[in-house]
């Protein structure tokens, strides 16, 4: 099983807090999980930690839901749910991870269609400024490059989240048509330029 911290799930438990205002209190929630991240990786060792990446309402969650399961007795890893938004940030969490005794990996989540994306960040209930929507998207993949570029050793997993029409050479599973694809690349210096590119 994987323990999960997510930012989002901390806003739920803040005095006053309501989907409408959920921006107001990003900073104090994160601020949580990030104490919450460090006590938790103080309990593992030698184990998976992956970072989420990626920007507002490109499917983070629900591929958590899907790949990384929450039941069981042993702890097959940690996951850290937010949008991954500063180089800064993930410098001090690969770091953070590094020197527990685990092992930083990132799974950037990317949709295949930025408009249903943005639609589907309209229909939410959560509601956040559009402006942090565009800045999440593009940190995020920034973010993603970065580390690609300066931690040569960590891991990086892309995949699209797409409808079952969009995609070719797909793996979805979904009764509704969503599904994730990981991209695969042959070397390091394909996938920084796919990161560069689009």
């Amino acid at each position: 099983m994987y323990k999960v911290i997510s930012i989002d799930e901390e806003k739920e438990f803040l005095p006053g807090y309501s989907p409408e205002n959920a921006d107001s209190f990003h900073s104090e929630s994160a601020k949580i999980a990030n104490k919450k991240f460090g006590q938790e990786l103080k309990k593992i060792k030698n184990q998976k930690v992956i970072l989420m990446c990626g920007g507002s309402a490109s499917g983070k969650t629900e591929f958590i839901a899907k790949f990384c399961p929450t039941e069981g007795e042993e702890i097959d890893g940690l996951v850290f749910d937010s949008t991954l938004p500063s180089e800064k940030g993930a410098e001090i969490k690969i770091k953070n991870i590094k020197k527990s005794g685990n092992i930083p990996v990132i799974y950037f989540i990317l949709p295949f269609s930025i408009t249903r994306c943005f639609r589907a960040f309209h229909k939410r209930d959560r509601k956040i400024p559009e402006s942090r929507f565009f800045e999440t998207h593009s940190g995020a993949r920034k973010v993603a490059l970065w580390v690609a570029q300066n931690y040569p050793e960590v891991e990086i997993l892309i995949f699209y989240n797409h409808l079952s029409e969009e995609i070719s050479d797909k793996n979805f599973g979904d009764s509704d048509g969503f599904g994730f694809t990981r991209i695969f690349f042959d070397n390091r210096n394909k996938m920084t330029s796919f990161l560069k590119k689009e």
